[in-house]
């Protein structure tokens, strides 16, 4: 018998098992446990299984989650993209283009991706393509050392997702830190 401590769950505690699940590559459990929830999965829980199923390109399943999240909110922007990029390595590009015109038909348009950083009390915001931060050219020539440093020791398969790490002890005698 399970102790209960007092705490009744709440569906943001379900998104997060089903999140940690997901993550984990639990897909078809995280399936069943949502199946199982005595309450309804809302938009949260679903698009959490959606990411876990991009992140692991489990393609089969990104159309039946991106089906009920539309049933929930049809104009869900995340699901449409994900969905769309599905297609797009799929080579589908006639579904990807009428993912796009469902889009455009709904009024829905994505947000551009942003990030920002706090250093020394001043905030740092940076948006895609925009190239106006005082110091643009070394954040990317940083990024372009990263990245060729990691694209050097990992092999990533661009339909199947990462492979391997080339050689560990490579990796560590040339960042022994």
């Amino acid at each position: 018998m399970q102790k209960s401590y007092g705490v009744t769950p709440t569906l943001e505690h379900y998104a997060c098992v089903v999140d940690l699940l997901g993550c984990s590559g639990y897909l078809q459990e995280v399936e069943e446990f949502i199946k199982a929830m005595p309450i309804e999965a809302d938009g949260v829980v679903w698009e959490a299984l959606l990411s876990a199923c991009w992140f692991w390109t489990k393609m089969e399943l990104i159309g039946r989650v991106a089906e009920k999240i539309f049933n929930l909110d049809p104009m869900a922007v995340s699901a449409h993209v994900i969905l769309s990029n599905m297609h797009l390595i799929l080579g589908k590009w006639g579904e990807k283009m009428n993912v796009r015109k469902r889009l455009r038909s709904l009024g829905i348009k994505k947000a551009l991706g942003c990030s920002w950083i706090e250093l020394e009390s001043n905030v740092h915001v940076f948006s895609v393509e925009d190239r106006t931060h005082p110091h643009c050219n070394a954040i990317y020539a940083t990024l372009e050392h990263l990245t060729s440093n990691i694209n050097s020791l990992v092999q990533y398969d661009f339909y199947f997702g990462f492979k391997s790490i080339v050689d560990a002890n490579f990796f560590k005698a040339k960042y022994p830190y």
